[in-house]
């Protein structure tokens, strides 16, 4: 019998360089280890790299998303059903947006769905819309931006003003939220719980994915992102839809925590917009947030809450009852906080009729409603674009502009 080298001279040839080469880097590394003199890193373990995590809309995405009817006719009654366009731009903020190249006011809102308003169309959201409407009043070009997306809460507002919207050099950031950091509070009692879901805004590892299975995906998604897609349509067994299971009656919460307990940390983080934004010459705006919670509660208001709040979602531990109090204890404790540091307060919850009308569900806002909120919006924003940065209007209770002072911060 031939021998191996005999049979397969080449391959032969080219594993024994491999090896060889290999060897020798081999041997070098366990050298430059152990003798050289003054290495600048001599890795013994190279740790795990963390990443800080953004909850943004995915920059340059564009899709269509449309409600699940199942679910959505169970706890919305004047909900659209049809699909709407949803995309953001190279930096993830809601487009259309930056409509001016050159403005002479850029003005941002930070928040989550309520803010976003992605169940409608792209022209009817209020943040698109308040820009359009200020730049008609004032005759400025103002420049409006949406950096907002589904679940966000005032912890990832902050995170996204620090590493999103200051590169981008405000006048004006302005942030609504109420409901989610209630989810938030009540379901983990605090805004740092890792274990939150998608909800964290803790860090996470860095992915080190197989290089071949990544190198193959890429080049799949980037030459036939749309054929791969339909096959995998068609060749995939239909599963049936989601059956939502809904309780027969009210959940039943644990021990509630007390109004402090939410109060106290919430309002940390309104003063920590305000602060971050005063201390990078930014005009803080702070929103309340429209609702339908009464008492006692229309049916679709309620079975919306019982099944958010419940085991079945976040289960944050609250009755609607207890939500109810927690909506309208953070909506005064926006207020104080906005007369307390001076802040333009624009009262959204003392505006919107508490109606199907102008809210599809319990939060969210149908079209005429955001159309509403957005020509009340642009009144309130308009003195604060006319003045500039170098002037806050004082506020009273329901948002109105009394009269203005220097801005101290």
């Amino acid at each position: 019998m031939k021998g191996i080298y005999e049979k397969y001279p080449r391959t032969t040839l080219v594993l024994f360089n491999i090896f060889f080469i290999l060897l020798v880097a081999g041997l070098a590394e366990a050298y430059l280890r152990t003798k050289a003199k003054d290495p600048l890193i001599v890795y013994e373990n190279k740790g795990e790299a963390r990443v800080v995590r953004i909850r943004e809309g995915a920059p340059n995405m564009s899709c269509t998303v449309s409600l699940d009817s199942v679910l959505w006719k169970r706890i919305s009654d004047n909900a659209e059903f049809k699909p709407h366009r949803l995309r953001f731009d190279q930096d993830g903020f809601l487009m259309p947006s930056g409509v001016h190249s050159e403005p002479d006011q850029k003005i941002f809102f930070i928040g989550g769905s309520t803010t976003l308003c992605q169940d409608m169309d792209e022209e009817s959201r209020f943040a698109y819309v308040a820009g359009k409407l200020l730049t008609d009043k004032t005759g400025l070009k103002v420049n409006t931006y949406n950096s907002s997306l589904y679940m966000n809460n005032t912890l990832h507002d902050i995170k996204a003003l620090i590493n999103k919207v200051l590169p981008k050099e405000p006048d004006i950031a302005v942030m609504m939220e109420t409901c989610n950091d209630i989810f938030m509070l009540g379901a983990y009692g605090s805004y740092w719980e890792e274990d939150a879901k998608d909800l964290s805004i803790m860090y996470e590892l860095e992915p080190k994915p197989n290089p071949i299975v990544y190198l193959l995906r890429e080049t799949k998604n980037y030459l036939f992102p749309n054929l791969f897609q339909a096959a995998k349509s068609a060749f995939t067994p239909r599963q049936k839809k989601e059956e939502y299971v809904f309780s027969s009656k009210e959940y039943e919460p644990e021990q509630y925590a007390g109004d402090e307990f939410y109060v106290k940390r919430f309002r940390t983080n309104l003063k920590m917009f305000i602060n971050i934004c005063r201390v990078a010459d930014v005009t803080p705006v702070l929103m309340t947030q429209a609702h339908r919670l009464v008492y006692p509660p229309d049916p679709i208001v309620s079975e919306y809450i019982d099944w958010i709040t419940g085991p079945a979602y976040h289960d944050a531990h609250l009755s609607y009852k207890q939500y109810m109090h927690l909506q309208n204890v953070f909506t005064e404790t926006i207020r104080k906080v906005g007369e307390e540091e001076g802040v333009k307060v624009i009262d959204l919850e003392a505006l919107v009729p508490k109606t199907k009308e102008y809210l599809f569900d319990p939060v969210h806002y149908t079209e005429k409603g955001s159309l509403m909120v957005a020509e009340y919006i642009s009144e309130q924003l308009k003195p604060l674009v006319l003045q500039g940065k170098s002037v806050a209007p004082q506020i009273s209770k329901a948002g109105g502009a009394i009269s203005a002072t220097k801005n101290q911060g």
